[in-house]
């Protein structure tokens, strides 16, 4: 029987879980959300969970850490102790550059070091695009399209009338609010709902966007299902995320607004492919894209009916036997 300890700031699908007692594991948990704290806060939460997997790695024969840079700083204190041996454990990867050229270029450096790592295993990517993907040795990448386990709140809220016309933004990562704020100058779109991770993240002098700060995941869920359509401003289009509010509108039956990306176009597939998802690249766009769209809040619901948009993406089952063949 093997032990895994499952180590981060989320979990993979419950499907996974499934898959790995039907093997015969036995799994331990070890989730904080993090992502209500301030920067500093989390990152220190990210090295007490390095050094706690650390300790613990001997009790288990795989470590599975859920989240980039807890495996960053398990890398970095296993090889304080060349001598030990260090169980096998996944990660993945999703990099960020900074804006600054010079900061960029450090994380990068330090990203590569510890991808290096004797103690790494396998790095996990979820887009072949992600700049460190090719620069990371063939034998430990493995590229996994995303996916994630169905909402109950999202199942049970879209099939409710909607009784309140209103648009839903969401999501704390590269998320570029201050377009939000200059697409609503336009008074004749509708009501928007924004949710960000701290106040720091709403444009200044705002108010014709009705914002939530921080709030539980339910009621973030419950907010998008009950909504017409999400929209998904990036502030970096180069750079890997939406993906998870994206599926969630998807599950929704939702029209999305996203700004164009090729991370989304590898993930989802051309616009071609994807009548439901909306590219745009300025709030301009986005406003044309809006007023465009009339009619669309009364059919929004019928037109993913004929799409296997969701069935593709997302496939749990798939996802999850990709994961646990690799962690096994």
């Amino acid at each position: 029987m093997k032990r895994i300890l499952i180590i981060g700031d989320g979990t993979p699908p419950r499907e996974y879980y499934d898959l790995a007692y039907g093997e015969g594991c036995k799994i331990v948990t070890n989730e904080i959300s993090s992502s209500k704290y301030p920067k500093i806060l989390r990152h220190a939460i990210y090295l007490l969970q390095a050094m706690v997997a650390l300790v613990q790695q001997y009790r288990y024969d795989r470590i599975f850490i859920w989240a980039q840079y807890i495996g960053f700083y398990f890398s970095f204190f296993a090889d304080l102790f060349p001598k030990a041996k260090c169980k096998v454990f996944v990660a993945y990867v999703i990099f960020k550059p900074f804006k600054d050229t010079k900061a960029a270029k450090w994380k990068k450096i330090f990203f590569l070091k510890r991808i290096n790592s004797r103690s790494v295993d396998v790095w996990l990517f979820f887009s072949k695009l992600d700049p460190l993907y090719n620069e990371t040795p063939p034998g430990k990448r493995v590229f996994v399209s995303y996916s994630q386990s169905r909402s109950q709140v999202i199942e049970k809220n879209k099939i409710q009338p909607k009784t309140k016309f209103y648009l839903f933004s969401g999501g704390a990562s590269n998320r570029n609010n201050d377009l939000l704020g200059d697409a609503w100058r336009d008074t004749t779109l509708p009501p928007l709902k924004a949710v960000v991770e701290n106040k720091t993240q709403i444009p200044s002098n705002e108010d014709r966007i009705e914002w939530y700060v921080h709030i539980p995941s339910q009621e973030f869920d419950r907010l998008l299902a009950q909504s017409s359509g999400v929209i998904l401003p990036l502030s970096n289009p180069n750079v890997l995320s939406g993906q998870i509010v994206l599926l969630k509108a998807i599950e929704a039956g939702l029209p999305v607004y996203v700004t164009a990306s090729a991370h989304i176009d590898e993930w989802i597939g051309s616009p071609e492919d994807t009548p439901t998802v909306h590219r745009f690249k300025t709030a301009k766009e986005l406003q044309v894209l809006l007023r465009d769209s009339k009619g669309w809040f009364e059919h929004a619901q019928d037109e993913l009916k004929y799409s296997s948009l969701y069935e593709m993406l997302g496939d749990t089952l798939r996802f999850s036997k990709a994961l646990l063949s690799i962690t096994l």
